[in-house]
């Protein structure tokens, strides 16, 4: 499969899942203003709060070309232009592959993402990840993902041990 089908397909399953988003945070005047409070899972600020392109799908399919085979438009906002890479989020102890395919799907791949997560985000990001929940607190993710955003590896082995 070419780099250009592969990054076309990755716009769309972002703009997708953008779509659900928004429709699940609002558009609908007959629900309660608490989407806990209806049973819905409320979305994390972090993702609803990116801007959705007005480009339609054939546009952004002339954005992506030869000119930038690099550039990945499924790739989360960070902090740090020259990061254009998702970070290996299994170096935060207690987070394994299944967890950072979750994540990466949710569109969460830096350590300054999940280092910024209020304790809202906590609950709704547990609530995509189901059974691996509990592993945001009891391994103390947040305080570890500041850490290596940081680039403290020294702290951060002292407190969660060696990097592996």
């Amino acid at each position: 499969m070419s780099d250009t089908l592969l990054y076309v397909l990755i716009a769309l399953a972002v703009l997708v899942a953008a779509i659900i988003l928004l429709r699940l945070m609002g558009g609908k005047k007959d629900t309660p203003a608490d989407p806990v409070d209806a049973g819905e899972t409320p979305t994390p600020p972090s993702v609803a709060d990116t801007p959705i392109s007005d480009t339609t799908p054939e546009e952004s399919v002339r954005e992506v070309g030869p000119e930038s085979p690099d550039s990945s438009p499924a790739a989360a906002p960070s902090d740090d232009p020259n990061s254009d890479e998702s970070e290996p989020l299994t170096q935060i102890k207690g987070l394994g592959s299944k967890a950072e395919a979750k994540l990466n799907a949710l569109g969460i791949n830096q350590f300054d993402q999940i280092a910024s997560w209020t304790d809202s985000d906590v609950e709704t990001i547990g609530a995509e990840l189901g059974d691996m929940a509990q592993r945001i607190a009891r391994d103390r993710w947040v305080e570890q993902a500041g850490l290596l955003a940081a680039g403290d590896i020294a702290a951060f082995e002292a407190k969660f041990g060696k990097l592996g």
